[in-house]
């Protein structure tokens, strides 16, 4: 027989116990810690965010925070917050938990957090197992699933994957069959989806992976996009169902259905992306951007970049004969940067200074 025990987190005064591996405490404000002391990482549970911690020089430090919004459009909706409940349930017998947030939005809608924790794993990767997103009565809205304080040093950009790699040892992963996935310069992270019926579940995660990719050493070119609103012609039909009243009895039916046609204009947006003249170093791990839209243009050719001017030159990323030109290299962490000797001073003062080059 199992045993289990629910906490509704609200109605509890602070509580600590353990459960094999984890520790976990309740504290009166509804706030809720799970913290797996072995691998130095902790995650605590708020009405309106969850929160990733990990230890850096002896103390706590945040290395993500998770949110959920739901949008009609453009317009964000607006929570019930004094209907969120958050519950822990606790088998002792298989020792894992579950804390389940509710959310309730005062349209209808609820959101279902739930993140699952097994005090037998010794695994960092697998804290918490999973974390399910529920979504009820949400159809034809739109969610979006959002981290905070990444360490991030790159630019913004798109994303195409399912997953993404910080610094700070974390990581993000993400349900496939998103609408768009961006990541932003001050360390954000966005997903959106289409809710297409009454009950749709998404499973996503921010995590400390055993061992963490990070972005090789090079160059490369940043996209920047704009959002675009316009207006977008949707089209509706409706049934309605009229008593069939014929004195006759030459109904076949008890009920005409008639469908109606309606068509209207509502808010939209789109993401408008092109390449720039801007650059993305990544030199032993750490990133810089440099904007070369005043010097002129660019090339990427393997573990070099090269920029010829525009006031002597054509522009082309190709450095050739009578050309201001300038030549970064990378070899085994060292970015080392050469100007043509003969480049002019007015030029010259176009182009980006590089903090973490080497040589020159």
């Amino acid at each position: 027989m199992q045993h289990q025990v629910v906490l509704a987190v609200k109605m509890a005064t602070k509580t600590t116990y353990t459960l094999g591996a984890l520790l976990i405490t309740l504290l009166i404000s509804g706030v809720v810690y799970v913290t797996f002391p072995d691998a130095n990482v902790k995650l605590r549970i708020d009405e309106d965010k969850s929160t990733f911690y990990v230890i850096e020089d002896s103390r706590w430090v945040v290395s993500g925070r998770e949110y959920n919004s739901l949008f009609e459009g453009t317009t964000k909706m607006n929570r019930r917050s004094s209907g969120i409940t958050i519950n822990i349930t606790t088998d002792y017998d298989n020792n894992q938990t579950t804390i389940k947030r509710v959310t309730p939005y005062i349209r209808g809608p609820i959101i279902i957090d739930t993140y699952t924790f097994d005090g037998q794993n010794t695994d960092v990767e697998l804290f918490p197992i999973k974390h399910i997103v529920e979504i009820i009565n949400g159809s034809d809205l739109l969610y979006r699933y959002e981290v905070k304080d990444l360490d991030y040093n790159g630019s913004r950009k798109k994303l195409y994957d399912i997953s993404m790699s910080f610094g700070k040892n974390m990581k993000v992963a993400w349900q496939k069959d998103y609408r768009w996935a961006w990541v932003y310069a001050d360390g954000i992270l966005k997903v959106q989806y289409d809710i297409l019926s009454d009950y749709q579940k998404f499973e996503v995660r921010l995590f400390d992976p055993l061992d963490v990719l990070v972005e090789k050493d090079g160059f490369s070119q940043v996209t920047e996009c704009e959002t675009i609103d316009y207006f977008e012609k949707v089209i509706t039909y409706h049934n309605y169902s009229i008593p069939c009243n014929d004195i006759n009895g030459t109904c076949k039916e008890p009920f005409y259905i008639i469908t109606t046609r309606n068509s209207s204009l509502v808010p939209a947006q789109r993401e408008e992306c092109k390449l720039v003249e801007k650059y993305s170093f990544t030199v032993n791990k750490s990133a810089e951007e440099k904007d070369f839209t005043a010097f002129g243009a660019c090339k990427v050719d393997g573990n070099t970049l090269i920029c010829d001017s525009r006031d002597d030159g054509n522009a082309d990323g190709v450095c050739q004969s009578g050309e201001t030109c300038v030549t970064y290299e990378l070899d085994n962490g060292s970015l080392t940067v050469t100007e043509d000797k003969d480049a002019l001073d007015f030029v010259k003062n176009k182009i980006p200074v590089v903090s973490m080059a080497v040589a020159k």
